[in-house]
């Protein structure tokens, strides 16, 4: 059964960004639906979706730069093979429109929760996914010599 604690987007948001910092991270509340925090240096962020309180969904996104050697077809390749293997975690690469040579890639894991104590159990698990996405992702840049 669905808990019904999941009222409203605030409740949900302040949820979030407490417990976040009763585990050390340093979360800021950002616009109206998503809590960011680092880990190793890297921005992540949960975003809430106010239709559907029930879906949680983490990211990480990072900007690479494409030199003379980068063919985008190769890094939508590498992208996939990473997806392939991380079955949780998916990748996905969008294209900045006023910079063709910036490739930005988000990495994310989302799912549904029936409970909040869900997310406080997974937390852990779902950055060391994501994390082992991106390690695959840039072991596999270095491995085709894009130059990046």
């Amino acid at each position: 059964m669905i808990e019904e604690l999941f009222m409203d987007i605030q409740t949900l948001k302040q949820f979030y960004f407490d417990h976040l910092k009763e585990e050390g991270y340093s979360p800021v509340l950002h616009g109206d639906n998503c809590v960011r925090f680092k880990v190793e240096g890297n921005n992540h962020i949960i975003s809430i979706d106010s239709d559907d309180l029930h879906f949680f969904s983490l990211a990480t996104m990072y900007g690479l730069y494409c030199t003379e050697k980068c063919d985008k077809a190769t890094m939508y390749k590498i992208v996939s093979k990473a997806n392939n293997r991380v079955k949780m975690a998916k990748s996905y690469i969008v294209e900045d429109d006023e910079d063709e040579a910036l490739i930005i890639i988000i990495t994310t894991i989302e799912c549904l929760l029936n409970k909040w104590a869900d997310y406080k159990v997974y937390l852990e698990r779902w950055l060391q996914i994501i994390a082992g996405c991106t390690k695959i992702i840039f072991k596999e840049i270095e491995k085709a010599e894009l130059g990046m």
